[in-house]
Protein backbone atom coordinates (compact mmCIF):
# COMPACT_ATOMS: atom_id res chain seq x y z
CA UNK A 1 0.00 0.00 0.00
CA UNK A 2 1.46 3.35 -1.04
CA UNK A 3 1.83 5.98 1.64
CA UNK A 4 1.85 9.74 1.42
CA UNK A 5 5.50 10.66 0.83
CA UNK A 6 7.45 12.28 3.68
CA UNK A 7 8.07 16.03 3.58
CA UNK A 8 11.56 17.52 3.77
CA UNK A 9 10.92 18.54 7.39
CA UNK A 10 10.38 14.87 8.29
CA UNK A 11 13.66 13.92 6.60
CA UNK A 12 15.44 16.66 8.52
CA UNK A 13 13.94 15.50 11.82
CA UNK A 14 14.93 11.89 11.10
CA UNK A 15 18.47 12.70 9.97
CA UNK A 16 19.01 15.09 12.87
CA UNK A 17 18.43 12.45 15.57
CA UNK A 18 21.40 10.38 16.77
CA UNK A 19 19.19 7.30 17.42
CA UNK A 20 18.37 7.12 13.71
CA UNK A 21 21.84 5.76 12.89
CA UNK A 22 23.15 2.22 13.41
CA UNK A 23 26.37 3.52 15.04
CA UNK A 24 24.42 5.70 17.53
CA UNK A 25 26.69 8.77 17.35
CA UNK A 26 27.03 11.32 20.13
CA UNK A 27 25.80 14.12 17.89
CA UNK A 28 24.64 14.89 14.37
CA UNK A 29 25.25 18.01 12.31
CA UNK A 30 23.01 18.80 9.34
CA UNK A 31 24.05 20.75 6.25
CA UNK A 32 21.59 21.72 3.52
CA UNK A 33 22.25 22.65 -0.08
CA UNK A 34 19.71 23.39 -2.81
CA UNK A 35 19.74 19.71 -3.82
CA UNK A 36 20.92 17.69 -0.82
CA UNK A 37 20.91 17.19 2.92
CA UNK A 38 24.18 16.01 4.49
CA UNK A 39 24.18 14.53 7.97
CA UNK A 40 27.56 14.42 9.72
CA UNK A 41 27.91 11.89 12.54
CA UNK A 42 31.01 11.08 14.56
CA UNK A 43 32.32 8.61 11.98
CA UNK A 44 30.28 9.00 8.82
CA UNK A 45 28.54 11.40 6.48
CA UNK A 46 25.13 10.54 5.01
CA UNK A 47 24.09 12.43 1.87
CA UNK A 48 20.42 12.41 0.87
CA UNK A 49 19.16 13.86 -2.40
CA UNK A 50 16.07 16.06 -2.25
CA UNK A 51 13.14 15.49 -4.57
CA UNK A 52 13.83 18.52 -6.76
CA UNK A 53 14.05 19.33 -10.46
CA UNK A 54 16.16 22.31 -11.60
CA UNK A 55 16.30 21.30 -15.25
CA UNK A 56 20.04 20.66 -15.28
CA UNK A 57 19.48 18.45 -12.20
CA UNK A 58 16.45 16.17 -11.84
CA UNK A 59 15.97 14.15 -8.63
CA UNK A 60 12.18 14.24 -8.75
CA UNK A 61 11.62 10.46 -8.80
CA UNK A 62 12.89 7.69 -6.54
CA UNK A 63 14.48 5.92 -9.51
CA UNK A 64 16.38 9.08 -10.48
CA UNK A 65 17.61 9.61 -6.91
CA UNK A 66 18.71 5.98 -6.62
CA UNK A 67 20.52 6.13 -9.96
CA UNK A 68 22.24 9.39 -8.97
CA UNK A 69 23.40 7.87 -5.67
CA UNK A 70 24.88 4.83 -7.44
CA UNK A 71 26.60 7.13 -9.95
CA UNK A 72 27.97 9.28 -7.13
CA UNK A 73 29.44 6.18 -5.49
CA UNK A 74 30.96 4.89 -8.74
CA UNK A 75 32.36 8.17 -10.02
CA UNK A 76 33.82 9.43 -6.77
CA UNK A 77 35.59 6.17 -6.05
CA UNK A 78 37.82 7.04 -9.02
CA UNK A 79 39.60 9.76 -7.02
CA UNK A 80 38.83 9.02 -3.37
CA UNK A 81 39.79 5.56 -2.23
CA UNK A 82 38.03 4.39 0.95
CA UNK A 83 35.82 7.46 1.39
CA UNK A 84 32.61 6.34 -0.33
CA UNK A 85 31.15 3.35 1.56
CA UNK A 86 27.71 2.40 0.26
CA UNK A 87 24.25 3.46 -0.91
CA UNK A 88 21.70 2.65 1.76
CA UNK A 89 17.89 2.76 1.48
CA UNK A 90 15.59 4.79 3.69
CA UNK A 91 12.25 3.20 4.59
CA UNK A 92 8.91 4.86 5.39
CA UNK A 93 5.79 3.30 6.90
CA UNK A 94 3.59 6.36 6.60
CA UNK A 95 4.57 7.86 9.94
CA UNK A 96 8.28 7.26 10.52
CA UNK A 97 11.54 6.89 8.59
CA UNK A 98 14.21 4.26 9.22
CA UNK A 99 17.48 2.96 7.76
CA UNK A 100 16.43 -0.57 8.78
CA UNK A 101 13.72 -2.47 6.84
CA UNK A 102 10.27 -1.81 8.31
CA UNK A 103 6.75 -2.46 7.06
CA UNK A 104 6.45 0.13 4.37
CA UNK A 105 8.41 1.21 1.33
CA UNK A 106 11.77 2.62 0.26
CA UNK A 107 11.29 6.36 -0.29
CA UNK A 108 14.88 7.52 -0.66
CA UNK A 109 18.53 6.57 -0.56
CA UNK A 110 21.60 7.98 1.17
CA UNK A 111 25.22 7.83 0.11
CA UNK A 112 27.24 6.76 3.13
CA UNK A 113 30.77 8.15 3.35
CA UNK A 114 33.59 8.01 5.85
CA UNK A 115 33.67 11.37 7.60
CA UNK A 116 36.69 13.51 6.82
CA UNK A 117 38.21 15.88 9.37
CA UNK A 118 37.87 19.61 8.66
CA UNK A 119 41.59 20.15 9.18
CA UNK A 120 42.42 18.01 6.15
CA UNK A 121 40.40 19.88 3.53
CA UNK A 122 42.59 21.85 1.15
CA UNK A 123 40.39 24.93 1.61
CA UNK A 124 41.49 24.95 5.27
CA UNK A 125 45.06 23.79 4.79
CA UNK A 126 45.94 26.70 2.49
CA UNK A 127 44.98 29.15 5.24
CA UNK A 128 47.75 27.87 7.51
CA UNK A 129 51.04 29.82 7.59
CA UNK A 130 53.04 26.58 7.47
CA UNK A 131 51.35 25.28 4.30
CA UNK A 132 54.07 24.16 1.90
CA UNK A 133 53.66 24.52 -1.85
CA UNK A 134 55.15 21.05 -2.27
CA UNK A 135 51.99 19.59 -0.73
CA UNK A 136 50.35 20.34 -4.09
CA UNK A 137 52.68 17.82 -5.76
CA UNK A 138 50.50 14.96 -4.49
CA UNK A 139 47.50 16.55 -6.19
CA UNK A 140 49.45 17.04 -9.41
CA UNK A 141 50.36 13.36 -9.47
CA UNK A 142 46.80 12.27 -8.68
CA UNK A 143 45.18 14.39 -11.38
CA UNK A 144 47.80 13.59 -14.03
CA UNK A 145 47.22 9.87 -13.50
CA UNK A 146 43.47 10.47 -13.66
CA UNK A 147 43.49 12.42 -16.92
CA UNK A 148 46.21 10.43 -18.66
CA UNK A 149 44.69 7.03 -17.85
CA UNK A 150 41.47 7.78 -19.75
CA UNK A 151 40.93 6.45 -23.23
CA UNK A 152 39.12 8.76 -25.69
CA UNK A 153 35.41 7.90 -25.87
CA UNK A 154 33.24 9.23 -28.72
CA UNK A 155 30.27 9.99 -26.45
CA UNK A 156 32.57 12.08 -24.23
CA UNK A 157 34.53 13.81 -27.01
CA UNK A 158 31.26 14.93 -28.62
CA UNK A 159 30.71 17.36 -25.74
CA UNK A 160 33.81 19.31 -26.74
CA UNK A 161 32.40 20.59 -30.02
CA UNK A 162 32.04 24.38 -30.29
CA UNK A 163 28.27 23.93 -30.68
CA UNK A 164 27.83 22.02 -27.42
CA UNK A 165 30.35 24.10 -25.46
CA UNK A 166 28.73 27.34 -26.59
CA UNK A 167 25.41 26.21 -25.08
CA UNK A 168 26.96 25.99 -21.58
CA UNK A 169 28.89 29.25 -21.98
CA UNK A 170 25.96 31.22 -23.38
CA UNK A 171 23.47 29.84 -20.86
CA UNK A 172 25.80 31.11 -18.16
CA UNK A 173 26.12 34.52 -19.83
CA UNK A 174 22.34 34.73 -20.14
CA UNK A 175 22.00 34.00 -16.42
CA UNK A 176 24.49 36.77 -15.63
CA UNK A 177 22.29 39.28 -17.45
CA UNK A 178 19.50 38.51 -14.99
CA UNK A 179 21.70 39.77 -12.14
CA UNK A 180 22.70 43.10 -13.70
CA UNK A 181 22.32 45.82 -11.09
CA UNK A 182 22.12 43.20 -8.33
CA UNK A 183 25.50 41.48 -8.24
CA UNK A 184 27.15 42.66 -11.48
CA UNK A 185 27.27 46.10 -13.20
CA UNK A 186 25.89 46.23 -16.73
CA UNK A 187 29.22 47.31 -18.25
CA UNK A 188 31.05 44.44 -16.50
CA UNK A 189 28.44 42.03 -17.85
CA UNK A 190 29.02 43.44 -21.34
CA UNK A 191 32.82 43.13 -21.16
CA UNK A 192 32.69 39.55 -19.83
CA UNK A 193 30.16 38.61 -22.53
CA UNK A 194 32.22 40.26 -25.28
CA UNK A 195 35.35 38.34 -24.22
CA UNK A 196 33.61 34.96 -24.07
CA UNK A 197 31.79 35.51 -27.37
CA UNK A 198 35.00 36.65 -29.07
CA UNK A 199 36.66 33.38 -28.13
CA UNK A 200 33.69 31.24 -29.17
CA UNK A 201 33.43 32.97 -32.54
CA UNK A 202 37.13 33.05 -33.44
CA UNK A 203 38.75 30.04 -31.76
CA UNK A 204 36.61 27.17 -33.01
CA UNK A 205 39.67 25.64 -34.64
CA UNK A 206 41.38 25.40 -31.26
CA UNK A 207 38.31 23.78 -29.70
CA UNK A 208 38.17 21.18 -32.48
CA UNK A 209 41.90 20.52 -32.04
CA UNK A 210 41.26 19.75 -28.36
CA UNK A 211 38.83 17.04 -29.45
CA UNK A 212 41.36 15.57 -31.90
CA UNK A 213 43.97 15.48 -29.12
CA UNK A 214 41.62 13.62 -26.78
CA UNK A 215 41.54 16.42 -24.21
CA UNK A 216 37.76 16.17 -23.67
CA UNK A 217 37.39 13.65 -20.86
CA UNK A 218 35.13 12.30 -18.14
CA UNK A 219 36.37 14.82 -15.58
CA UNK A 220 35.47 15.76 -12.01
CA UNK A 221 33.41 18.80 -12.98
CA UNK A 222 33.48 20.58 -9.62
CA UNK A 223 37.18 20.69 -8.84
CA UNK A 224 37.50 23.14 -5.93
CA UNK A 225 39.64 23.31 -2.79
CA UNK A 226 36.54 22.38 -0.74
CA UNK A 227 36.44 19.02 -2.54
CA UNK A 228 40.08 18.02 -1.99
CA UNK A 229 41.19 16.20 1.15
CA UNK A 230 44.76 15.42 2.23
CA UNK A 231 45.40 12.64 4.73
CA UNK A 232 48.58 10.68 5.48
CA UNK A 233 50.25 11.65 2.20
CA UNK A 234 47.13 10.59 0.31
CA UNK A 235 44.90 12.87 -1.77
CA UNK A 236 41.16 12.29 -1.97
CA UNK A 237 39.07 14.27 -4.48
CA UNK A 238 35.35 13.90 -3.84
CA UNK A 239 31.89 15.32 -4.62
CA UNK A 240 32.20 15.27 -8.40
CA UNK A 241 29.30 16.06 -10.74
CA UNK A 242 27.17 12.91 -11.05
CA UNK A 243 23.82 14.41 -12.06
CA UNK A 244 24.62 15.88 -15.48
CA UNK A 245 27.15 14.42 -17.91
CA UNK A 246 27.45 17.69 -19.86
CA UNK A 247 29.00 19.30 -16.74
CA UNK A 248 31.52 16.46 -16.42
CA UNK A 249 32.37 15.61 -20.04
CA UNK A 250 34.63 18.61 -20.46
CA UNK A 251 38.12 19.71 -21.44
CA UNK A 252 40.66 18.80 -18.78
CA UNK A 253 41.68 22.48 -18.77
CA UNK A 254 38.09 23.42 -17.96
CA UNK A 255 38.36 21.09 -14.95
CA UNK A 256 41.71 22.54 -13.84
CA UNK A 257 40.56 26.13 -14.44
CA UNK A 258 37.97 25.74 -11.69
CA UNK A 259 40.59 24.88 -9.09
CA UNK A 260 43.01 27.57 -10.28
CA UNK A 261 40.25 30.19 -10.18
CA UNK A 262 39.17 28.98 -6.75
CA UNK A 263 42.69 29.26 -5.31
CA UNK A 264 43.18 32.74 -6.79
CA UNK A 265 39.77 33.90 -5.59
CA UNK A 266 40.78 32.86 -2.06
CA UNK A 267 43.94 34.98 -2.28
CA UNK A 268 46.43 32.21 -3.05
CA UNK A 269 47.79 33.12 -6.46
CA UNK A 270 51.16 31.72 -5.34
CA UNK A 271 49.65 28.27 -4.77
CA UNK A 272 47.68 28.42 -8.01
CA UNK A 273 50.78 29.49 -9.95
CA UNK A 274 52.88 26.71 -8.44
CA UNK A 275 50.20 24.12 -9.19
CA UNK A 276 49.78 25.34 -12.79
CA UNK A 277 53.53 25.38 -13.40
CA UNK A 278 53.74 21.79 -12.19
CA UNK A 279 50.73 20.20 -13.86
CA UNK A 280 50.27 22.00 -17.19
CA UNK A 281 53.64 20.92 -18.72
CA UNK A 282 52.81 17.31 -17.80
CA UNK A 283 49.49 17.46 -19.64
CA UNK A 284 50.02 19.92 -22.49
CA UNK A 285 52.60 20.39 -25.21
CA UNK A 286 51.31 23.73 -26.50
CA UNK A 287 50.83 27.11 -24.83
CA UNK A 288 47.32 27.05 -23.35
CA UNK A 289 47.12 30.43 -21.57
CA UNK A 290 44.29 31.79 -23.71
CA UNK A 291 42.15 28.66 -23.33
CA UNK A 292 42.78 28.44 -19.59
CA UNK A 293 41.76 32.08 -19.08
CA UNK A 294 38.63 31.51 -21.18
CA UNK A 295 37.60 28.73 -18.81
CA UNK A 296 38.53 30.76 -15.72
CA UNK A 297 36.11 33.50 -16.84
CA UNK A 298 33.42 30.85 -17.27
CA UNK A 299 34.10 29.23 -13.89
CA UNK A 300 34.14 32.53 -11.98
CA UNK A 301 30.86 33.55 -13.64
CA UNK A 302 29.32 30.17 -12.75
CA UNK A 303 30.12 30.79 -9.08
CA UNK A 304 28.74 34.31 -9.43
CA UNK A 305 25.49 32.82 -10.72
CA UNK A 306 25.28 30.17 -7.99
CA UNK A 307 25.73 32.72 -5.22
CA UNK A 308 23.34 35.20 -6.87
CA UNK A 309 20.66 32.51 -6.95
CA UNK A 310 21.34 31.60 -3.34
CA UNK A 311 21.01 35.26 -2.33
CA UNK A 312 17.50 35.28 -3.81
CA UNK A 313 16.29 32.30 -1.77
CA UNK A 314 13.76 33.81 0.65
CA UNK A 315 13.98 30.94 3.13
CA UNK A 316 17.63 31.55 4.03
CA UNK A 317 18.66 33.93 6.81
CA UNK A 318 19.33 37.60 5.94
CA UNK A 319 22.96 37.21 7.02
CA UNK A 320 23.48 34.33 4.59
CA UNK A 321 21.72 36.30 1.85
CA UNK A 322 24.09 39.24 2.31
CA UNK A 323 27.14 36.94 2.38
CA UNK A 324 25.94 35.34 -0.86
CA UNK A 325 25.51 38.76 -2.50
CA UNK A 326 29.05 39.75 -1.57
CA UNK A 327 30.46 36.43 -2.79
CA UNK A 328 28.57 36.76 -6.08
CA UNK A 329 29.88 40.28 -6.63
CA UNK A 330 33.42 39.14 -5.88
CA UNK A 331 33.19 36.19 -8.27
CA UNK A 332 31.92 38.45 -11.05
CA UNK A 333 34.83 40.81 -10.30
CA UNK A 334 37.18 37.87 -10.86
CA UNK A 335 35.43 37.00 -14.12
CA UNK A 336 35.95 40.62 -15.20
CA UNK A 337 39.59 40.54 -14.11
CA UNK A 338 40.27 37.41 -16.18
CA UNK A 339 38.43 38.99 -19.13
CA UNK A 340 40.56 42.15 -19.18
CA UNK A 341 43.89 41.01 -17.70
CA UNK A 342 44.01 37.23 -17.85
CA UNK A 343 46.20 35.43 -15.29
CA UNK A 344 49.63 36.94 -15.94
CA UNK A 345 51.21 38.58 -12.85
CA UNK A 346 50.66 42.31 -13.28
CA UNK A 347 51.55 45.64 -11.72
CA UNK A 348 49.33 48.58 -12.65
CA UNK A 349 51.17 51.80 -11.83
CA UNK A 350 48.87 54.83 -11.76
CA UNK A 351 51.04 57.95 -11.87
CA UNK A 352 50.59 61.65 -12.42
CA UNK A 353 50.95 65.06 -10.86
CA UNK A 354 49.15 66.19 -7.72
CA UNK A 355 45.35 66.42 -7.92
CA UNK A 356 45.26 64.84 -11.38
CA UNK A 357 43.05 62.09 -9.96
CA UNK A 358 45.51 59.20 -9.72
CA UNK A 359 44.45 58.14 -6.21
CA UNK A 360 40.74 58.40 -7.01
CA UNK A 361 41.27 56.33 -10.15
CA UNK A 362 43.38 53.79 -8.22
CA UNK A 363 40.74 53.41 -5.50
CA UNK A 364 37.96 53.01 -8.05
CA UNK A 365 39.88 50.37 -9.99
CA UNK A 366 40.56 48.47 -6.77
CA UNK A 367 36.82 48.50 -6.02
CA UNK A 368 35.81 47.28 -9.49
CA UNK A 369 38.48 44.58 -9.70
CA UNK A 370 39.94 42.37 -6.94
CA UNK A 371 43.13 44.44 -6.73
CA UNK A 372 45.00 45.76 -3.69
CA UNK A 373 45.83 49.48 -3.88
CA UNK A 374 49.15 50.73 -2.45
CA UNK A 375 49.46 54.49 -1.98
CA UNK A 376 52.91 56.14 -1.74
CA UNK A 377 51.65 59.04 0.41
CA UNK A 378 50.29 56.59 2.97
CA UNK A 379 53.54 54.60 2.97
CA UNK A 380 55.62 57.80 3.30
CA UNK A 381 53.70 59.08 6.31
CA UNK A 382 53.65 55.66 7.95
CA UNK A 383 57.43 55.39 7.61
CA UNK A 384 57.83 58.94 8.94
CA UNK A 385 55.59 58.23 11.94
CA UNK A 386 53.10 61.05 11.26
CA UNK A 387 49.30 60.90 11.12
CA UNK A 388 48.46 59.83 7.53
CA UNK A 389 45.25 61.85 7.36
CA UNK A 390 46.46 65.06 8.97
CA UNK A 391 48.49 67.64 7.10
CA UNK A 392 52.15 67.26 8.05
CA UNK A 393 53.26 70.01 10.49
CA UNK A 394 55.41 72.65 8.80
CA UNK A 395 58.46 71.85 10.91
CA UNK A 396 58.26 68.17 9.85
CA UNK A 397 57.98 68.80 6.10
CA UNK A 398 61.78 68.87 5.39
CA UNK A 399 62.20 65.46 7.05
CA UNK A 400 59.05 63.80 5.66
CA UNK A 401 59.79 64.96 2.10
CA UNK A 402 63.56 64.58 2.13
CA UNK A 403 65.35 62.65 -0.61
CA UNK A 404 66.17 59.91 1.88
CA UNK A 405 62.53 59.51 2.91
CA UNK A 406 61.45 59.50 -0.75
CA UNK A 407 63.95 56.73 -1.49
CA UNK A 408 62.68 54.67 1.46
CA UNK A 409 59.08 55.29 0.38
CA UNK A 410 59.59 53.99 -3.13
CA UNK A 411 61.65 51.05 -1.91
CA UNK A 412 58.84 50.10 0.46
CA UNK A 413 56.21 50.65 -2.23
CA UNK A 414 58.02 48.30 -4.60
CA UNK A 415 58.72 45.75 -1.86
CA UNK A 416 55.05 45.57 -0.84
CA UNK A 417 53.98 45.59 -4.48
CA UNK A 418 56.13 42.60 -5.37
CA UNK A 419 54.94 40.71 -2.27
CA UNK A 420 51.33 41.39 -3.23
CA UNK A 421 51.87 40.21 -6.81
CA UNK A 422 53.40 36.97 -5.53
CA UNK A 423 50.43 36.38 -3.21
CA UNK A 424 47.55 37.79 -5.24
CA UNK A 425 48.85 38.05 -8.81
CA UNK A 426 48.16 41.75 -9.27
CA UNK A 427 48.54 45.12 -7.51
CA UNK A 428 47.99 48.85 -8.10
CA UNK A 429 50.86 51.22 -7.25
CA UNK A 430 49.63 54.79 -6.74
CA UNK A 431 52.56 57.25 -6.84
CA UNK A 432 53.85 60.19 -8.90
CA UNK A 433 56.95 58.35 -10.24
CA UNK A 434 58.12 61.80 -11.34
CA UNK A 435 61.81 60.92 -11.39
CA UNK A 436 62.79 58.84 -14.40
CA UNK A 437 65.22 56.76 -12.39
CA UNK A 438 62.33 55.53 -10.19
CA UNK A 439 60.43 54.38 -13.26
CA UNK A 440 63.57 52.71 -14.60
CA UNK A 441 63.89 50.73 -11.36
CA UNK A 442 60.24 49.67 -11.57
CA UNK A 443 60.66 48.67 -15.21
CA UNK A 444 63.84 46.69 -14.64
CA UNK A 445 62.39 44.94 -11.58
CA UNK A 446 59.22 43.84 -13.38
CA UNK A 447 61.19 42.62 -16.39
CA UNK A 448 63.48 40.52 -14.17
CA UNK A 449 60.49 39.03 -12.33
CA UNK A 450 58.45 38.41 -15.54
CA UNK A 451 55.70 40.73 -14.33
CA UNK A 452 53.61 42.68 -16.82
CA UNK A 453 53.74 46.44 -16.23
CA UNK A 454 50.76 48.61 -17.15
CA UNK A 455 51.23 52.37 -16.81
CA UNK A 456 48.29 54.75 -16.51
CA UNK A 457 49.24 58.44 -16.33
CA UNK A 458 46.47 60.72 -15.12
CA UNK A 459 46.03 64.23 -16.46
CA UNK A 460 43.69 67.13 -15.78
CA UNK A 461 43.46 70.79 -16.86
CA UNK A 462 45.16 73.35 -14.60
CA UNK A 463 41.87 74.89 -13.47
CA UNK A 464 40.56 71.46 -12.42
CA UNK A 465 43.75 70.72 -10.47
CA UNK A 466 43.49 74.03 -8.61
CA UNK A 467 39.81 73.50 -7.85
CA UNK A 468 40.57 70.03 -6.43
CA UNK A 469 43.40 71.43 -4.29
CA UNK A 470 41.13 74.15 -2.97
CA UNK A 471 38.50 71.59 -1.96
CA UNK A 472 41.12 69.73 0.11
CA UNK A 473 41.18 72.57 2.62
CA UNK A 474 37.95 71.25 4.09
CA UNK A 475 38.91 67.56 3.86
CA UNK A 476 41.23 65.12 5.56
CA UNK A 477 43.38 63.54 2.85
CA UNK A 478 46.57 61.55 2.89
CA UNK A 479 48.15 64.02 0.46
CA UNK A 480 49.74 67.13 1.99
CA UNK A 481 49.64 69.16 -1.20
CA UNK A 482 47.35 72.22 -1.05
CA UNK A 483 46.75 75.19 -3.31
CA UNK A 484 49.14 77.43 -1.36
CA UNK A 485 52.10 75.04 -1.95
CA UNK A 486 51.26 73.92 -5.48
CA UNK A 487 53.87 74.60 -8.19
CA UNK A 488 53.03 73.16 -11.65
CA UNK A 489 56.69 72.95 -12.69
CA UNK A 490 57.37 70.57 -9.79
CA UNK A 491 55.29 67.90 -11.52
CA UNK A 492 56.80 68.05 -14.99
CA UNK A 493 57.83 64.66 -16.42
CA UNK A 494 61.10 64.25 -18.29
CA UNK A 495 60.16 60.89 -19.83
CA UNK A 496 57.31 59.24 -21.72
CA UNK A 497 55.52 56.24 -20.20
CA UNK A 498 55.61 54.48 -23.59
CA UNK A 499 59.32 53.88 -22.91
CA UNK A 500 58.57 51.60 -19.98
CA UNK A 501 55.11 50.04 -19.97
CA UNK A 502 53.84 46.91 -21.70
CA UNK A 503 50.74 49.06 -22.01
CA UNK A 504 50.79 52.87 -21.61
CA UNK A 505 47.55 54.84 -21.22
CA UNK A 506 46.90 58.52 -20.63
CA UNK A 507 43.79 59.14 -18.55
CA UNK A 508 41.90 62.43 -18.57
CA UNK A 509 40.20 62.28 -15.18
CA UNK A 510 37.69 65.03 -15.93
CA UNK A 511 35.56 62.36 -17.58
CA UNK A 512 33.00 60.68 -15.28
CA UNK A 513 34.48 57.50 -13.80
CA UNK A 514 31.42 55.38 -14.64
CA UNK A 515 32.13 56.20 -18.30
CA UNK A 516 35.91 56.21 -18.16
CA UNK A 517 36.50 52.95 -16.23
CA UNK A 518 34.77 50.60 -18.73
CA UNK A 519 36.76 52.19 -21.56
CA UNK A 520 39.99 51.83 -19.60
CA UNK A 521 39.27 48.16 -18.89
CA UNK A 522 38.61 47.51 -22.57
CA UNK A 523 42.05 48.95 -23.28
CA UNK A 524 43.47 46.53 -20.72
CA UNK A 525 41.65 43.69 -22.49
CA UNK A 526 43.36 44.55 -25.78
CA UNK A 527 46.83 43.83 -24.40
CA UNK A 528 48.59 40.59 -25.34
CA UNK A 529 47.58 38.13 -22.58
CA UNK A 530 50.46 35.72 -23.14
Amino acid sequence: MAHIQPEIEQYLDFLGQAQSYPEKPDEVQLIQTHASVIALTDQFAYKLKKSVNFGFLDFSTLAQRHSACLEELRLNRRLSKGIYQDVIPIYWDGSRLDFEPIEGEIVNYAVKMRRMQESGFLVNLIQKPDFKLQQMDLLVEKLCDFYQSQEPRPEVLAWGTPEKLSVSIRDNLKSMQEFVGFTVPIWACEIITEKQELFLNHRQGLLLKRIDEGKIQDCHGDLRSEHIYLENDQVHIFDCIEFNESFRFIDQLNDLAFLLMDLEYRGHYDIAHYFAQKIIPKLEEDLVTELLDFYKIYRAAVRGKVNSLKAQEHEIAPKIQEESIQKARHYYQWALKYAVLGSMPTIIAVLGGTATGKSTLSRTLSEFLPIKHLNSDLIRKTLAGVDPFERTPLEEVPRVYSEEMSRKTYEKLLEEGLATVRQEGIVILDATFRQKELMEILHQTTRAAHIRLILVQTTAPEEVIKARLKSREAQKTVSDMRLDTYRPEAFAYTYSIEEFGDLAIYADTTEALEIFIPGLLRKFAAIDQD
